[in-house]
């Protein structure tokens, strides 16, 4: 979990300081510092997701069941994953002082971890709860998600009838503002010229 938050920290704070400051000749320092930060939380990040794949493999039984639905209904967004997240460090370690391999980099390294949070769930909810939960139950249960639940034999989603009220949708505006206000800020004080 904290491999992933400091990638996708990492990528959101280059992204956003491209966005408000752009990749002047004065902040390419201060850029590359943030790519090796980056590269090297993706580097831990893989580590330990490679490491718990063996370790389920190794294991077999129960966790193993959770590789085949990784390896075998998940597949698509898992080698979204691995290569998304692969290919952030090799753009990192080709392109670390382009404007483009960072924003590439990061971009990917955001769609890397939101393949692997993704494929965090019907595993969790088809393996481990409902062995433990329901231990006589051999029917997958729903994955609920955002945006609805996901379909079993596929890695679509299906969308639940459900359209947010306004107040919702305030509340999303406000704390997506509030996010902003603080990098805007946090960046004004840390790259501003004294």
């Amino acid at each position: 979990f904290l491999a992933a938050a400091l990638v996708s920290g990492s990528a959101v704070v280059i992204l956003a300081s491209i966005a408000i400051y752009g990749f002047k000749e004065d902040l390419r320092h201060t850029y590359n510092i943030m790519m090796k930060f980056l590269a090297t939380s993706t580097a831990v990040l893989l580590f330990l997701v490679y490491q718990d794949y063996f370790v389920r493999w190794w294991w077999g039984g129960d966790e193993g069941q959770i590789l085949s639905i990784l390896f075998n209904r998940l597949w698509l967004t898992t080698l979204i994953g691995e290569f998304a997240l692969l290919f952030t460090t090799i753009i990192i370690a080709i392109k670390l002082k382009t404007s483009l391999g960072a924003v590439l980099s990061s971009v990917l390294a955001l769609l890397g971890v939101y393949a692997h949070r993704f494929n965090l769930m019907e595993p969790s909810y088809n393996v481990l709860i409902n062995k433990i939960l329901l231990p006589s139950s051999e029917t997958t249960i729903p994955v609920p998600i955002v945006l609805g639940d996901m379909k079993h034999s596929y890695w679509l989603i299906t969308f639940w009838p459900y359209t947010p009220s306004p107040i919702e949708i305030m509340i999303t505006i406000g704390w997506l503002s509030g996010i902003m206000l603080i990098l805007y800020v946090l960046a004004k004080l840390l790259f501003s010229r004294r």
